[in-house]
């Protein structure tokens, strides 16, 4: 009998012991949830926001693909208001979106794209291949990558070799032209299929295949040139992004893998592109996304990574490490001081302590002149992410360069399983409106109320080889400069629009607009108007 009774008695309290470390776990998947921050704004400098549904529900089945929705932003008929194009999976039709009369409307039957119904659509980007004046769209699916070519609203489609393999799905496509030779080659980031996959934290250094630079021909004939131009690795990546760092006109290269470190690339005049180093070199992090822009206004382009943070715990992250040193789950920024000199300022700016994230986009949504950041959460494949969503995150910058979390204050809320941030001027009322393209339900867009009147200036730029890449200098009056890099799919999972803002508060006079491209030629306007879009 006292056999039995101590057994009642040590079974009572491992029942307890383990409520009690449910209700812990419970109240950390809880707590990071909240603002690891305190800083405040002021109420004048916070945007709100008007919320539209796009009326096309995503439906997300786990065994078909990997937990991504892609989507563009893509001008089709060249009337400065961008289309929203959101891809489907198998068995479901990709869609576009007008904003037309004060709402969404769903215009899918007027640019039929061809597509078999069994394919998973995997990326996006819009660019104009054919130099024909109009945005075409290329696609990549399950087993090949198709141009649609837009040929006055007409999409007819052409199949294109991209060095596909069973094994891998090409997650993200690049288009840039990269040898400075009028057309655009092509980078494609492989990741394993979703049947393949061991685990979600491998941080193996070959897992699992070599993602590839191809040169085009100029008649869409793609040559392998990845190992020539010293880019052969072999790991998941998750988004390459050509950009100019160090203002010497040849685009660099910034790369976020999947766990393992963010890679910063020097392009060496077309002959081969140098590893450089930077504050994570050779630490581990989860880098899915990237964000470029000079936030600080200094004439450099600098890097923002996302990554994962308080939302898992290190020991059940760090898969094969041998211990977690060297594993860095903070997001970072990284502050460009030009010649490959970064500095992480992620904690002086208020952003390294926020959770969970996938992509992220700097842009100017109070119309201030100073960079926001625009941050995706919410990962499907978590179990616990259903009972507690985290919040995202909309951070505006203040004067200091602190980033302010506003995102409940701005009637932005989007509590669902969001992939992407889309920015775009839907209304051409001259502010950012705002597009949550989400996973497993309906996306949302949100138009800017424009809560106060501010000058901008916006150039509307065409998607050509000659553009793509290019750096765009706006000189006040006060001989403050702006700097803007013209990358349309710099996200992973949207192609963002065409139309490049610069917002300038209360400035009345810009003394110069300069572009400056890829090839060092310049096209320079002076005493630009202001509050008006320039088609360049």
């Amino acid at each position: 009998m006292k056999l039995i009774k101590l057994s009642l008695q040590i079974g009572k309290y491992i029942i307890l012991c383990f409520l009690f470390f449910i209700l812990v776990l419970i109240f950390l998947i809880w707590k990071d949830t909240w603002n690891p921050y305190s800083h405040n704004i002021e109420t004048y400098f916070i945007p709100t926001f008007s919320k539209h549904s796009l009326d096309w529900g995503h439906t997300f089945k786990k065994e078909l693909s990997l937990p991504m929705r892609w989507s563009s932003l893509i001008d089709i008929n060249n009337d400065w208001i961008d289309e929203i194009f959101l891809w489907g999976w198998a068995w479901q039709s990709d869609q576009f979106f007008r904003y037309q009369d004060w709402k969404f409307l769903d215009v899918s039957s007027k640019y039929t794209l061809a597509k078999w119904p069994s394919e998973n659509t995997l990326a996006a980007a819009s660019a104009d291949v054919d130099w024909n004046g109009y945005s075409d769209l290329i696609v990549s699916r399950d087993d090949s990558v198709i141009i649609y070519h837009n040929n006055n609203w007409v999409f007819r489609w052409k199949i294109i070799d991209s060095w596909l393999n069973s094994s891998t799905s090409p997650l993200w496509i690049t288009l840039w032209d990269i040898d400075r030779d009028g057309d655009l080659d092509m980078y494609i980031a492989w990741y394993i299929k979703r049947e393949l996959m061991n685990g979600l934290t491998n941080f193996s250094e070959w897992y699992w295949w070599t993602s590839v630079l191809l040169i085009n021909d100029g008649i869409w004939n793609f040559e392998n040139k990845t190992e020539d131009f010293w880019l052969l690795y072999t790991h998941n990546t998750f988004q390459w992004v050509f950009v100019d760092l160090n203002n010497d006109s040849w685009l660099d290269l910034v790369v976020a893998h999947d766990t393992w470190e963010p890679r910063i690339y020097k392009n060496r005049e077309w002959k081969s592109f140098e590893l450089k180093t930077n504050p994570f070199t050779n630490k581990f992090s989860y880098p899915m996304g990237i964000a470029l822009w000079d936030y600080d206004n200094d004439g450099f382009t600098d890097i923002m990574f996302s990554n994962i943070w308080s939302t898992l715990p290190k020991a059940l992250v760090k898969w094969d490490l041998p211990n977690t040193d060297n594993l860095e789950l903070g997001w970072f920024l990284l502050k460009n001081n030009w010649d490959f000199n970064f500095e992480d300022t992620s904690q002086e700016t208020a952003i390294q302590d926020y959770e969970f994230s996938w992509w992220a986009v700097f842009a100017d949504m109070n119309n201030d002149a100073k960079e926001d950041l625009i941050v995706a959460e919410n990962y499907v494949d978590l179990s616990f992410q259903k009972l507690f969503k985290l919040p995202w995150r909309f951070l505006l910058q203040r004067d200091d360069g602190i980033f302010v979390a506003t995102g409940k204050q701005s009637w932005a809320s989007n509590k669902h399983y969001w992939i992407t941030p889309l920015i775009s001027d839907f209304n051409r009322d001259g502010v950012l409106d705002l597009v949550w393209v989400n996973i497993a339900g309906p996306s949302y867009a949100f138009i800017n109320n424009n809560n106060v009147t501010r000058n901008y200036i916006q150039i509307s730029l065409e998607e050509n080889p000659k553009n793509i890449g290019s750096k765009i200098v706006l000189t006040l009056a006060s001989w403050e400069t702006l700097t803007q890099d013209y990358i349309i799919w710099e996200w992973l999972a949207g192609d963002q629009s065409s139309v490049i803002h610069f917002w300038l508060w209360e400035v009345k006079q810009v003394s110069s607009l300069d572009i400056m491209y890829t090839n060092w030629e310049t096209v320079s306007l002076k005493n630009p108007e202001i509050n008006t879009t320039l088609k360049l």
